[in-house]
């Protein structure tokens, strides 16, 4: 997809092993913990619940050291300096909403157009859920980064059937150069120009029939659960 915004360096999606050292790893979960359960915090900085997708989602504070350890990482793979404008992590688990089953439908980072990277670094999880990228599927393990270009890489997730109890976690990082943030962050939100860009998404026939693919598939999935609750 051309957003108008690409990164300088074509970014293949891959995986990077042991990218955060297990003492980070240590400080960024004693941080979730804490944002889950602070009675203190902005709305920005608490948890928020999207019961259409199960999903729990926080705005991380990432401590100084860690925040620029992942922006010297993806000025390099974006060729240009870039900082990390958006930051998220994500706890996908029926417990969010008890009847929907998690979902990531078929979408390009439409808020985020304007990023240059994307990367989603996998933390608990005792279910697959593969991500695909452009058709290409990564089964992400503990303590996997996924990199890709979330803004111009058509992703979703396989539909799967979680199970009560099953849950994954991810952090989820965007990057972008500062003059494309102060420029379009607040205006990429405006609820007209996001139906632009879902118009520009369908109008497209790649795109349509991932789309397809995927809400067959989900279909399916609530077929054969139906099925079964029936037996």
């Amino acid at each position: 997809m051309d957003t108008g915004h690409a990164p300088k360096n074509a970014i293949t999606p891959h995986i990077i092993k042991g990218f955060f050292t297990e003492e980070e790893i240590e400080v960024m979960l004693a941080i979730v913990k804490y944002q889950k359960n602070s009675k203190d915090l902005s709305a920005f900085h608490s948890p928020i619940i999207l019961p259409e997708l199960s999903r729990m989602q926080i705005e991380l504070m990432y401590p100084l050291s860690i925040q620029f350890k992942l922006e010297s990482f993806a000025s390099k793979m974006v060729g240009e300096e870039v900082f990390m404008s958006h930051n998220s992590y994500l706890s996908y688990t029926k417990e969010h909403d008890g009847s929907t089953n998690p979902k990531l439908p078929v979408h390009y980072d439409s808020d985020n157009y304007f990023t240059k990277l994307t990367l989603d670094y996998q933390l608990h999880k005792n279910i697959d859920w593969p991500i695909v990228i452009e058709g290409e599927s990564f089964n992400l393990e503990y303590g996997d980064l996924l990199v890709f270009w979330g803004a111009g890489q058509v992703h979703w997730r396989e539909p799967v059937f979680f199970k009560e109890g099953d849950i994954t976690e991810v952090l989820t990082m965007h990057f972008s150069t500062r003059e494309d943030y102060e420029n379009l962050n607040d205006v990429s939100r405006d609820p007209e120009k996001r139906k632009v860009r879902l118009a520009t998404w369908q109008a497209d026939p790649v795109f349509a029939q991932y789309n397809k693919d995927f809400f067959e598939k989900e279909d399916a999935l609530t077929n054969f659960k139906v099925l079964n609750k029936g037996n």
